[in-house]
């Protein structure tokens, strides 16, 4: 019993499971979708059977279409065109060329169809699938120039091999067999799907931009407008609205609404559904008979795809560009094809045929093998052969930084100045221009840019952002390199809901750090840890590591409160900014003779300020100093005394201090022996400023583990940096 919507149903049901599986097993999910569609249409199993659609299969397949090249185009990447534009344009003009006539001619030659007919028949193996190399991309770690170019050329080439189709049926279906029609016609089609397309993209990208559209609304509202696009451009133009709805997503991703990422979450959901359904129908209408059929010439035609023509249309297109021969190897072995192939044999097929066309019922077994041979060899290969030819990075640690954008932007920053590949996703005012990811929701795998991502630290204070984003990421990059900042000893609902997801504990939530960051009152820091062996009371809860920096690769430190041992040349810290610290150090001493007095200490940093400060009566000073000590000690306990003195001429207050490691010979309050004897010398008019840094002194020098840290210094040098690191 024909049953179109228990058709519909089952073959996205069945696609959704074979996807889920092949994603679990690792393997291309088009593999197990042809074989499943195979195995569950009319020739084996017939539980789909996609004549129950009728005319409406054509229907179906245009709006799957339009999702998904929507998708494709929303997730390109501009900068990755501008990092190879040459080899791009090449590929999509003179590639293509050599791709269609070089099919064309072995159609022709072996299978002895028409021209006009070779000539369709050569169009169809155009394009690469993106729904296919998009994950390989993403497992593979390519070079950042050829990742680029791969991506470009297989979402941009969809629409380019379209065109082509629809003008190779135009000519075959008596519109005219003049060349000139078809040619008006192409020219028109062009037209009409970039001026749509450019035009639903401005619409929706100033809707989101302008918040003409409720948060909660902004997924079907570029939804409908995306089908509609589609829609309106096939009728003013048929096929036109293939390039409308790439065009409109690229519009749309230009212009980076702070949306950008909830729609390419929806967008990627709806893309995995629409495949799933799409490869399940289509290849349930294959006719097993037919590959018998063509036989041998069939395995002729597939060895020159994959042989002749893609590497001719590889050494034309990079030809005088500068890439080696493993890359121009590399990218000649890989051009998958996909769902666009797929569909639009299955369309030009069902048409011809209803024209007489003889070679029509073979289309589609042609085009399918280069899609199955493609996917199976080149899909499951390609990672051995990058490795094979050394074409993929060495492995890195890339992070991607999810959080607050005072927070994330902080940690990108320091993560880059540091030599550490990163990627850091904020709020939508942020333009800094080394921000490679700017908006407001959490970044997903469907971000084109974010492929090469293997560890992720999520810092929103939003429960439900952090929830998602650890769902989200944990699938992709693993649960162990999926990092959930929390705050220590606080209980985390959020790790109920992702077990398994480490967290990374500060003392203080992300919302807190994020508005200490924006106040001035933290800063998020990068030093050096090379001198480990003296690190002891160099961290703590006021100087907390959160990265350890080998080489180019970070290592969090999941535990950064308790004892840290340094792991790397460099750390990335979040330090608490003291208030009047930055730049109050003016110089530092160690004072390691026997029986140093008070009286000598001083006398030692008077002259260390005489060659800063020439105008000032230094024995006075001293004298004045002395006395003051001798009614009133400036000990502040702990080792600690901080003697101060105002004095005209000067710019702002400045510290000079002495570390005594030996002690001083004075008596004392608490009867600990002076170790830190800290000079301060203000103007007369900044009364604030001088209270402020003796307060600050007081801060820093009050933590007895860093105190200790600064008396174990052998020389100024040392002691200046811990000190400078403080401020």
């Amino acid at each position: 019993m024909e049953s179109p919507t228990l058709t519909l149903a089952a073959s996205a049901g069945a696609g959704t499971l074979l996807i889920v599986a092949a994603q679990r097993l690792r393997v291309p999910s088009i593999v197990l979708l042809l074989i499943g569609g195979v195995l569950l249409g009319p020739e084996v199993a017939g539980l789909i059977d996609p004549r129950d659609l009728g005319p409406g299969l054509e229907t179906v397949i245009g709006l799957a279409v339009a999702v998904i090249l929507f998708e494709g185009g929303l997730t390109l990447d501009l900068g990755g065109y501008r990092r190879a534009p040459r080899v791009i344009q090449r590929m999509l003009t003179v590639g293509v060329l050599v791709t269609w006539l070089g099919m064309a001619l072995a159609v022709w030659a072996v299978l002895g169809w028409p021209p006009s007919v070779a000539l369709l028949a050569g169009s169809l193996v155009i394009v690469t699938g993106p729904t296919v190399i998009s994950p390989l991309l993403r497992r593979m770690h390519l070079r950042e120039r050829l990742h680029h170019i791969l991506y470009w050329e297989g979402v941009l080439i969809d629409a380019v091999g379209v065109f082509i189709a629809a003008f190779c049926f135009e000519y075959l279906s008596g519109k005219g067999h003049e060349v000139v029609e078809p040619i008006v016609a192409f020219g028109v089609r062009l037209l009409v799907g970039l001026g749509l397309g450019l035009v639903a993209g401005l619409l929706v990208g100033l809707a989101l931009v302008r918040h003409w559209v409720e948060d909660e609304h902004v997924n079907i509202f570029a939804l409908a407008t995306v089908l509609v696009t589609f829609g309106v451009s096939n009728a003013a133009m048929e096929e036109s609205g293939i390039l409308a709805v790439v065009t409109a997503g690229l519009v749309i991703g230009w212009m980076r609404p702070r949306q950008l990422a909830r729609m390419k979450t929806f967008k990627l959901e709806l893309t995995e559904l629409a495949i799933g359904l799409l490869f399940i129908l289509l290849s349930a209408k294959l006719e097993l008979a037919r590959f018998a059929e063509l036989g041998v010439d069939l395995v002729i035609l597939v060895v020159i795809v994959l042989f002749a023509l893609r590497p001719l249309n590889i050494l034309v297109s990079t030809a005088g560009l500068g890439f080696a021969w493993r890359e121009r190897l590399f990218l000649s072995w890989l051009a998958p094809r996909g769902i666009v192939a797929a569909s639009m044999a299955s369309l030009f097929s069902l048409r011809l045929q209803a024209l007489g066309y003889p070679e029509a019922v073979h289309l589609e077994t042609l085009t399918y093998a280069v899609i199955a041979t493609t996917v199976a060899l080149q899909g499951l290969s390609a990672p051995l052969v990058a490795r094979l030819l050394g074409v993929n990075d060495p492995p890195r640690r890339t992070w991607l930084v999810l959080g607050e954008p005072a927070l994330a932007g902080g940690l990108g920053r320091a993560l880059q100045r540091a030599g550490v590949r990163a990627h850091t996703f904020v709020g939508p005012n942020d333009s800094d221009p080394m921000l490679e990811v700017a908006a407001e929701d959490a970044a997903t795998p469907a971000d084109a840019q974010l492929n090469d991502v293997d560890w992720v630290l999520i810092a929103y204070n939003d429960g439900r952002k952090r929830q998602l984003a650890a769902r989200t990421w944990a699938g992709q990059v693993g649960r162990q390199h999926c990092l959930v900042w929390t705050q220590a000893g606080q209980p985390d609902a959020d790790r109920e809901e992702t077990p398994g997801v480490p967290a990374f504990s500060t003392l203080k939530a992300p919302a807190d750090v994020a508005a200490a960051l924006s106040d001035g009152s933290l800063a998020v820091h990068l030093c050096d840890t090379r001198s480990g062996e003296v690190e002891a009371g160099r961290f703590g809860p006021n100087f907390a590591p959160l990265f350890w920096i080998a080489g180019d690769i970070a290592i969090p430190e999941l535990d950064p409160l308790h004892d840290p041992v340094p792991r790397g040349e460099h750390a990335v810290v979040l330090k608490r900014r003291v208030p009047g610290f930055d730049g109050l150090i003016a110089d530092v001493e160690v004072l390691d003779d026997e029986d140093m007095t008070m009286r000598g200490a001083l006398l030692r940093l008077l002259q260390v300020v005489a060659v800063d400060e020439p105008q000032l009566p230094l024995e006075a000073l001293l004298e004045g100093l002395l006395e003051r000590e001798a009614t009133m000690s400036s000990s502040v306990g702990g080792g600690i005394a901080i003697p101060h003195a105002y004095f005209p001429g000067l710019e702002r207050p400045r510290c000079y201090l002495a570390l005594v490691p030996g002690g001083l010979g004075d008596a004392t309050p608490d009867d600990v022996p002076l170790r830190l004897v800290c000079l301060v010398l203000s103007p007369p008019d900044r009364a604030r400023d001088h209270l402020q840094a003796l307060a600050a002194l007081a801060i820093v020098l009050g933590d007895e583990a860093f105190r200790a840290l600064l008396l174990r210094q052998d020389t100024p040098e040392q002691a200046q940096r811990l000190l400078d690191e403080r401020a």
